[in-house]
Formats: C-alpha cells, structure tokens, sequence
C-alpha cells in the first residue's frame, strides 16, 4: 500500500478548521477597547481563514478581487466578521491585498510574509488594496491588524 504526503493546501485547510472552531467558541465582550482589536483579529483571522478554504475548493486559486467577500461567504458562520468592530456601524474596514486577488498557490512565495486581508481606510465592501491602505492613525491601540497569507494574524505597528 502507497502512503500519499499530505499537500500543503490540505494541512492549510486542516490548520484553518482548527481555527475557525476556536474562534466561534471565543466569547468577544464588545465594551472594552482591547476587545474591540481582539475581535478584529478575530474577525481577521476568520476571513483569512475562509479565503484559504476557498482556494482548497477552487483548484488553489485566490478569490477574485471583485466581491471577493461574496465568494467566500459560504465558509464563514456570519457575515459580521466583514465589519471591523472599532469603526461600528455598517463600515467595513478590511481590504484583501490586491496582489492576491484570482493568484494561485503555488505562485505565491513565502505566504508567512505576506499580508492577505488587513485593515484598511478602504471602508467599502470587498475592498481590494495594498498596504498603503493601512489606516493613519491605527485602529487598534497604535496598531493595525493583519492577516498573513499562511492564516496567521498579528497585531503591527508602524507599518
């Protein structure tokens, strides 16, 4: 019997699920500032999540640019993870790198590096954007939030 390795964007999906549970079971109290940038993380991390799940589904290719919240809609629990909880109201506040936007895969180096949905000044939905979109002054306690196209998501400064 022939044992097949596991493919990268299976262990990625693998890593996302565990995620995303852990994050539905995390109660955000919406009163504190803290918990406001927690649950953009959060927020973040889910979106992150779903992209990457969505490329698993779709031959490993990055959602489109336009109404990429759209494509991806199926793999989160509730659309309110689309809305950065500092801004309120019906803003977003989040934009998928636009060097990402219909990318596959396999052309993509060092996914830990790079940035794959962030804060953004860009409110509108499925914004699409580079970096230079990171809100001045950041949202989040001097900070602003930043999913990494390897799931992973941090809180940076300065950037």
């Amino acid at each position: 019997m022939t044992r097949r390795a596991i493919t990268t964007t299976e262990a990625l999906l693998c890593i996302a699920v565990m995620v995303a549970v852990t994050s539905a079971l995390t109660p955000i109290q919406a009163g504190d500032p803290s918990n406001k940038k927690d649950g953009c993380i959060s927020n973040l991390k889910q979106s992150g999540l779903a992209i990457i799940m969505y490329s698993g589904d779709y031959d490993d290719v990055m959602p489109p640019a336009r109404k990429w919240m759209d494509a991806v809609k199926e793999y989160v629990k509730t659309e309110a993870i689309y809305h950065c909880p500092a801004l309120g109201g019906t803003a977003y506040g989040y934009a998928l790198h636009s060097d990402l936007a219909g990318k596959e895969w396999s052309k993509i180096k060092n996914p830990q590096n790079l940035p794959m949905v962030f804060d953004s000044s860009q409110e509108h939905r499925s914004a699409v954007a580079t970096l230079k979109s990171l809100p001045s002054p950041p949202r989040h306690e001097g900070k602003n939030n930043i999913c990494y196209a390897d799931g992973h998501t941090v809180a940076v400064a300065g950037h």
